[in-house]
């Protein structure tokens, strides 16, 4: 089976694709991770990647659904997988649907964005040790592992988070909506705290694996 993640900047959807593929057995995809690959590569598509990247816009989607193929290629067939943060747009949907088929797609959403905002604005990373906090663990902006001074990532800063919402509402939400109507969306609200996040998943995953707790 093949389980995609989607949802808004800041939703969780790493942190949960790591605990799904422990709970359920699936061999977890992470599509930057694939990205990163292909550019180190120094292959004509990894310098494409590349130049999308730097520039903070998206890889071709194209690129994207063949770096994934490429990590699902490595396995043997029927093996279970979970990918994290794909597909970015209808185009890329219906290639990676052709391509390796999507038989659930998991999406972690949000009635209300304001929470989501505060959270990524608030969100700081070290340059020294790249632990990443909060403002609300480190008010004095000083990172509590090894005391160096805090910065913002540049796609932490205010105006960049909100043209990130609007690409989730712009380009994934019609993903989202296509597979509903094809029953094959499962829907969490991102609200609240992670194990709170975490149970809504595994109350509906559960289900689907028909997992029963001992």
């Amino acid at each position: 089976m093949n389980l995609f993640i989607i949802g808004p900047a800041g939703s969780g959807k790493g942190t949960h694709a790591l605990s799904i593929a422990n709970r359920y057995g699936m061999t977890l995809i992470k599509v930057g991770d694939g990205l990163r690959d292909l550019v180190r590569s120094g292959s004509e598509e990894g310098r494409i990647a590349a130049a999308h990247m730097n520039s903070g816009g998206m890889v071709p989607p194209e690129i994207t659904v063949a770096t994934i193929k490429k990590q699902l290629d490595q396995y043997p067939k029927g093996t279970n997988f979970v990918v994290d943060s794909a597909p970015y747009d209808m185009h890329q949907a219906g290639l990676l649907d052709e391509a390796v088929g999507i038989d659930y797609m998991l999406l972690i959403d949000f009635d209300d964005y304001t929470p989501l905002f505060e959270r990524l604005t608030k969100r700081r990373m070290c340059p020294g040790c790249h632990l990443t906090t909060s403002l609300m663990e480190a008010p004095n902006e000083t990172c509590p592992k090894c005391g160096g001074a805090l910065a913002i990532r540049d796609d932490d800063k205010p105006e960049v988070v909100k043209e990130r919402l609007n690409h989730f509402e712009k380009n994934i939400r019609p993903v989202a909506e296509h597979f509903s109507t094809k029953g094959k969306l499962i829907r969490v609200i991102g609200d609240g705290t992670i194990p709170q996040i975490w149970e809504r998943i595994i109350f509906k995953l559960d289900m689907i694996f028909k997992v029963k707790e001992v």
